[in-house]
């Protein structure tokens, strides 16, 4: 079975895409490293864990309202920056935001 990774998966649009494709995908969350995507070794593991992913989604992304833009947009771009580093051998990419 095929294996997609889905970032963000406790959001809206998330966990709908997890319901979804878990019927012809096996899916891969890291739901439990969501808060760390900025961090490159919480990646590493995730793609050593998960060798043979072959597409991801990129759904998550970091809000904190409308206070300080500079600090969610660093974060948010830190996360897509990290995830696309270990996307080298994967046949698909799509970023939601």
């Amino acid at each position: 079975m095929q294996k997609v990774l889905i970032t963000g998966s406790n959001g809206g649009l998330g966990k709908f895409l997890v319901k979804d494709l878990s019927e012809n995908y096996e899916v891969i969350t890291g739901e439990d490293s969501e808060e760390n995507l900025c961090n490159p070794d919480t990646l590493s593991n995730i793609f050593f864990k998960h060798k043979d992913i072959e597409y991801v989604i990129h759904c998550a992304a970091h809000w904190n309202g409308f206070n300080n833009n500079f600090d969610v947009a660093y974060n948010n771009s830190a996360i897509t920056l990290n995830i696309l580093n270990h996307c080298n051998n994967i046949k698909h990419f799509s970023y939601v935001s």
